[in-house]
């Protein structure tokens, strides 16, 4: 049964009645009026011309769930394929190009990626070829070498993925499903949503193992049917040489098993197909994920490279084609369209502002048909992405008493970040905060304090850089009561600080992993970057920021909140890196402001684009961080962020107190005592009277209960009871 709420867009997904073809066998009169209205609607959105770039294929859409198309692939044949390519000696000459070049992608800071010799980089790229060759004989697809990377894998793995498309939402019959479901509904039979990555361009990828299976435990490639599935429908660990090559999209969602003990090297290969250019932006970037250890990579600017130097050496013209992201004049897709209207960085100067009514009202219609710039925050996860027409809606938080489901901040509490009025005609997302500087907290905890907390993490620390979890850990009442009073005494220490009432909304024990955290706001986030009333291009956004651009920036799902926290519980020479970087703009390349806390102290700090913060990743030791998240007095918190656990790619093991939390726990403890209370008064009463039914009990016992002295108990219920009342 789906279960459709008025206060949210989204559903709560329980239990779909399993569908001989589309949705529940039976409808309602009205629902099927509105389901022939949705239909007409999703026809309409199937109609539109689709983008030709680059050889793209559409994907099969389900409309009568999703009015929103597939994103497009250039992937031909979905089936898994083993191949074998090397023998003995390229395996061995792929093991010393490994060895003399290997670098840390796990911290993608470094200075300057190795060059290769050309002897080198001949080697590589024969080796790379001839799986590329392997493939094409495979699929009968053409393809050409877009990217290679030799690598190891370590104890963390791959969670779940599709290499070239990416986890957008989950849909039942014209619905969106709330993202605390999304995993249930997609295992039960919900329409799932993929968007386009930015290896979408790419085509088909290939594994090749290059150490003995034997010598390592783990290492192993899932592949799953669907989203969210638990079970792996087929698992390999091929032999040395051999490897297994399938396509991109969504019809390959795979995942590779950390590696628990051992040596495991691989040999990954990425292509596309002849033609096709590769963004500006992609040609540089090396292949990175978390569980990937040393590597050492060919981009596809190093093959670009050495073809142009090969030319010159042989005394050819060296014209060479490097991948760009010039407009493509033929697509006639909404996207396209709009990225056309938008100007390069170099042509700002051609422009003059629109000062008459009609070309601002034009500027502002450019904005609205054109697509944001996907975020640059690593908190939106896979799991927690959005359709395009939800992540650009911005929703201006309302008063206390509103119904409507979106955060209920008063309009007091709106800050107001400036605006760009010569450059930008669009107002900047409000937010809730009111001081912008950053606050030192000092000895804000105890250490008393920091081992009970020390103590909480150890009990239900969790992995939040996989969120698929089947059941966050359960807090004991008394670990709740811990971890509640000591994020309060925070809250009360940053109160005191910023000089205005603030309640407690999340807190998180975690520690800070290799990876980091870079730049972001935690409440707002960036939109695009404008100059003289147009949009600049998005490949143009980070220089034109950074010589005097508008960035624009829109709300986030956590413009309800105000304030941020970070308190340290380890002393800081503990470790190496973890410093929390401040910057004064987006783009900025060297930080303002650095903090290295000592134990028990912290900064707190607003959520808007005023304190846009990163984290360097740690290189050595551990870091272990209190971190809280504050909102004004009174607003209410959106029900689908209420669940949400915080999580960014550099967060390792965590334990969390959402939102939800601090309402529940309170409610099974006054469920409990008045359990408790109604049994020994049950028990007292029955000595008397033995054969008195307990229906007739519980009317006497509410009333009792209710005369009785539990103001204790209703205080601590009291702000939950507000919540369900809002629901």
């Amino acid at each position: 049964m789906l279960k459709e709420e008025s206060t949210d867009a989204a559903l709560s997904f329980d239990r779909p009645d399993p569908p001989p073809g589309y949705g529940p066998a039976s409808e309602s009169e009205s629902d099927s009026d509105s389901s022939e209205g949705f239909r007409e609607e999703a026809e309409a959105a199937a109609a539109k011309v689709q983008c030709t770039a680059g050889g793209q294929r559409p994907q099969e859409s389900d409309f009568k769930h999703c009015a929103t198309p597939q994103s497009f692939v250039r992937c031909g044949p979905h089936n898994k394929a083993e191949i074998s390519v090397f023998d003995s000696e390229d395996v061995d000459k792929l093991h010393d190009l490994w060895w003399r070049y290997r670098d840390d992608l796990t911290w993608p800071q470094y200075e300057k990626k190795p060059r290769f010799s050309d002897p080198d980089f001949d080697t590589f790229f024969e080796m790379a070829q001839k799986v590329v060759d392997a493939m094409v004989e495979e699929y009968g697809e053409p393809m050409v070498l877009d990217q290679a990377t030799i690598s190891n894998t370590n104890h963390i793995g791959h969670p779940p993925h599709a290499d070239n498309v990416q986890f957008d939402s989950v849909w039942w019959k014209g619905k969106r499903i709330r993202q605390e479901d999304e995993v249930v509904a997609a295992r039960e039979g919900a329409y799932v949503l993929w968007r386009s990555e930015k290896t979408s361009y790419r085509s088909y990828s290939c594994s090749v193992a290059l150490s003995d299976p034997d010598g390592y435990e783990g290492g192993e490639v899932q592949f799953f049917e669907t989203w969210g599935e638990k079970v792996p429908s087929k698992t390999y660990k091929c032999q040395v040489g051999r490897g297994i090559a399938f396509c991109g999209c969504n019809k390959n969602i795979h995942a590779v098993t950390g590696v628990k003990w051992g040596f495991r090297l691989v040999f990954l290969v990425w292509t596309r197909p002849p033609g096709v250019r590769v963004p500006d932006s992609q040609a540089h970037v090396c292949y990175f994920r978390p569980g990937t250890g040393l590597g050492v990579w060919l981009t596809t600017a190093d093959v670009m490279r050495h073809r142009a130097m090969k030319r010159e050496k042989a005394g050819q013209q060296a014209l060479v084609w490097l991948p760009t992201e010039d407009d493509d004049e033929t697509c006639q897709c909404d996207k396209c369209i709009a990225e056309r209207q938008n100007i390069s960085w170099k042509d700002r100067d051609l422009i003059s502002m629109p000062t008459t009514p009609d070309e601002c009202k034009k500027a502002a219609e450019d904005m609205a048909s054109s697509p944001a710039t996907p975020t640059t925050s690593a908190g939106n996860s896979p799991r927690h992405g959005s359709t395009q027409e939800n992540s650009d809606t911005t929703r201006r938080p309302s008063g206390p008493n509103s119904t409507s489901g979106s955060s209920g901040s008063s309009d007091d509490f709106d800050c107001s970040t400036g605006s760009h009025e010569q450059h930008c005609p669009h107002p900047q997302g409000t937010a809730c905060c009111r001081t912008h500087d950053q606050v030192e907290l000092k000895n804000v905890v105890t250490k008393s304090d920091i081992k009970e907390l020390r103590r909480i993490w150890d009990a239900y620390q969790d992995d939040l850089s996989r969120p698929w979890y089947e059941k966050k850990p359960e807090f004991s009442h008394q670990d709740f009561c811990t971890f509640k009073a000591i994020a309060e005494k925070v809250v009360s220490a940053m109160a005191e600080k910023l000089g205005e009432p603030l309640e407690l909304d999340q807190a998180t024990v975690s520690n800070t992993n290799h990876i980091g955290h870079p730049p972001h706001a935690d409440n707002v986030q960036f939109d695009s970057v404008w100059w003289r009333g147009r949009k600049i291009k998005q490949r143009d956004e980070l220089t034109a920021s950074r010589h005097g651009g508008a960035v624009l920036w829109k709300q986030a799902k956590t413009s309800y909140r105000n304030y941020s926290a970070s308190v340290s519980l380890t002393e800081p020479s503990k470790y190496g890196g973890g410093e929390l970087e401040f910057y004064n703009s987006w783009g900025q390349k060297d930080p303002d402001a650095k903090y290295k806390s000592p134990m028990c102290s912290g900064v707190a700090f607003c959520g808007c684009q005023k304190n846009i913060h990163a984290v360097t990743g740690v290189k050595w030791g551990f870091r272990l961080q209190l971190l809280i998240w504050t909102r004004p007095q009174g607003v209410e918190v959106p029900e689908d962020q209420r669940y949400v656990c915080y999580f960014r790619p550099g967060t390792g093991m965590s334990v969390w107190l959402t939102t939800a939390d601090l309402l529940a726990y309170p409610q099974k403890s006054r469920s409990s005592k008045r359990n408790s209370w109604r049994r020994n008064s049950w028990r007292r009463r029955n000595k008397d009277n033995d054969e008195e039914s307990w229906q007739d009990w519980e009317e006497w016992e509410d009333a009792q209960w209710n005369e009785d002295d539990h103001t204790g108990d209703e205080a601590d219920t009291s702000e939950g009871t507000r919540w369900i009342g809002s629901a």
